[in-house]
């Protein structure tokens, strides 16, 4: 369990990091605990984990380009898991919380949100073909080709 001040300290520390050293499933985890603490971040870290696990896993059967990675991510996230965009509440809160984006499988842009999370931890850098925007118009191209 972690506390409130334990998140405060949490977010200080990731306030003070340059912003390439910024973890952004720990930040986003971390805000989202600010709302229900005391929380345990321990299965939302575990479930991030076994997203890049299976992108990694899946990306390594295809040759290695940025279309074919961002198929991985899609595969496992919209695919696999039924992640997805609320349409039917897109201002809810619920839809900018990490955790309840992972425990509700919904949420604003979530090509955004966990493939800026998932993808760093699946390859070794997301960035090296165009960077970071080719990599997420390249997600969301096809993450929005399943709807």
């Amino acid at each position: 369990m972690i506390t409130r001040r334990q998140v405060e300290d949490l977010l200080r520390r990731i306030g003070d990091q340059a912003d390439d050293e910024i973890d952004l499933a720990e930040a986003g985890l971390a805000l989202a605990a600010l709302e229900q603490p005391p929380a345990t971040l321990t299965p939302y870290h575990q479930h991030l984990e076994t997203l890049a696990g299976e992108v990694a896993a899946r990306a390594a059967a295809l040759p290695d380009t940025l279309d074919n990675r961002a198929e991985a991510l899609v595969g496992v996230l919209v695919d696999h898991y039924g992640y997805q965009g609320d349409t039917e509440t897109y201002d809810d809160p619920c839809n900018a919380n990490l955790m309840q984006v992972i425990e509700r499988r919904r949420g604003l842009p979530v090509a955004l949100g966990m493939s800026i999370s998932v993808g760093p931890m699946a390859f070794e850098s997301v960035t090296a073909e165009g960077g970071c925007a080719t990599w997420f118009f390249s997600v969301a191209r096809r993450s929005s080709a399943r709807r």
